[in-house]
């Protein structure tokens, strides 16, 4: 299978699934305007004329009303704090950055540090212990 935001032509197409597609579903995300065409494209090595295509759907999702912050770096690293920037989508009031022992899985008790703007200094950190850092933004209602 294959996409392009351009009319049909062959050398401006984006492969998407390679091989075998049985079962598969495909996750893209399309630039915030224009026209996408899908296509299908198939070679038999044994010279088979038939191509069956089933359950063929395109379904649109809506934008997050909160988008996830990104480039988040971890810098200025001390025995006990260390200091984390992040993007912010436009619309956030408000952030939550959660550290946790790496490989913990986060919980609603884990330590964290509310903030309204990048950067944040994370303190009271153990020496000699990794972490692993998640940044949540919240816009109005709805976090990300």
């Amino acid at each position: 299978m294959f996409h392009t935001n351009n009319s049909f032509n062959s050398s401006t197409y984006t492969t998407t699934v390679a091989g075998s597609a049985a079962g598969q579903v495909l996750l893209f995300t399309p630039t915030s305007t224009g026209t996408y065409y899908f296509g299908f494209h198939a070679i038999s090595p044994s010279n088979q004329w038939y191509i069956y295509l089933d359950d063929v759907q395109v379904t649109e999702q809506p934008a997050p009303a909160c988008p996830q912050p990104t480039a988040i770096v971890v810098s200025g690293i001390t025995t006990t704090s260390a200091t984390v920037a992040f993007n912010g989508p436009t619309n956030s009031t408000a952030y939550k950055v959660i550290y946790v022992p790496k490989g913990t899985t986060p919980t609603a008790t884990s330590p964290s540090v509310s903030a309204t703007a990048s950067p944040v200094t994370l303190t009271g950190l153990n020496s000699n212990t990794n972490y692993d850092v998640y940044v949540q933004a919240t816009c109005g209602t709805s976090g990300s």
